[in-house]
């Protein structure tokens, strides 16, 4: 592995800060599609920045990776309460960002014992994610404009596959955390200024 150049650090630093940039720019100028503040992504950024080298070493003696999707998704229901989407995108930028940390790292210990070299194997990294993701969002564009009451089981015909049940239990799951339906939105505040994110009397109130 000696003879191979190794990866320049101006490299991931470049990618660190062109991708704070960006999202930067989404929280800001496109504020009323994605729901969360600047505040909520330098939150999100210190909470993965924070986690990440922990995780990682438990992950490396243990091979058991511990997640912070939970937590992201909690915290961000009792600080910004009754935004669905805000919750999403802080549980990207605070848990996904550190697993696929994770998952990279993994990726380049097994390059190095396989013996590929650091540059092809970071090249590789980065042209799948910027490939995988337009063609994600891509296909997910156009399903959502062009088949008619994707994922509205109710409106949809029988035996119909665009019923989206990984959709809904994703959707079960932000709710009870992040009070996101509508009758969980209907949040007290408590007499220290605190907002609950639960109604006391719903059933899933803790405080």
């Amino acid at each position: 592995m000696k003879r191979y150049k190794d990866i320049p650090s101006w490299w991931f630093y470049l990618m660190l800060a062109t991708t704070l940039l960006i999202s930067l720019a989404l929280c800001v100028f496109l504020n009323d599609e994605v729901q969360m503040p600047w505040w909520g992504l330098v939150f999100a950024s210190a909470m993965a920045f924070t986690f990440t080298l922990p995780i990682s070493i438990i992950t490396a003696t243990t091979n058991q990776t511990p997640g912070l999707n939970i937590i992201t998704e909690y915290a961000m229901g009792i600080i910004y309460p009754g935004r669905p989407i805000a919750n999403v995108c802080f549980k990207v930028y605070g848990y996904m960002s550190m697993a696929q940390a994770v998952s990279f790292l993994n990726d380049f210990k097994l390059g190095h014992f396989m013996k590929i070299p650091p540059r092809s194997m970071f090249l590789v990294q980065f042209i799948g994610t910027i490939l995988a993701g337009t063609i994600n969002i891509t296909v997910a564009w156009w399903q959502l404009t062009s088949i008619k009451n994707i994922c509205q089981e109710e409106l949809l015909p029988p035996n119909s596959p665009w019923t989206c049940p990984g959709d809904r239990g994703n959707q079960s799951r932000f709710c009870p955390m992040a009070a996101l339906v509508l009758e969980f939105t209907k949040y007290e505040t408590g007499s220290s200024g605190w907002s609950r994110p639960f109604p006391l009397d719903s059933g899933f109130s803790i405080f």
